[in-house]
């Protein structure tokens, strides 16, 4: 991942999915919209702890980026 200042870091949903989740999806013959709609359904059908690993890892990344981020629709940096 690039420490790229305008990127926002993956949510937990998007670890997963970008993880081999969509390729999963799509080899079970889903295509298109569909693969996120289903994609959607099994994300929302998980329990909180098979959730957690990948949260887990958002929040480290998180972490890692820094405290900057948004308030009230203004992107602040770390040093406010």
């Amino acid at each position: 991942m690039s420490e790229s200042k305008g990127k926002n870091t993956p949510n937990a949903y998007m670890i997963w999915l970008n993880g081999g989740e969509r390729q999963k999806i799509a080899e079970a013959g889903f295509a298109g919209k569909e693969v996120m709609k289903e994609a959607g359904r099994r994300w929302r059908e998980m329990s909180d702890a098979a959730k957690k690993p990948y949260q887990d890892q958002s929040d480290k990344l998180k972490a890692e980026k820094g405290k900057g981020g948004v308030k009230g629709g203004k992107r602040v940096s770390a040093e406010q």
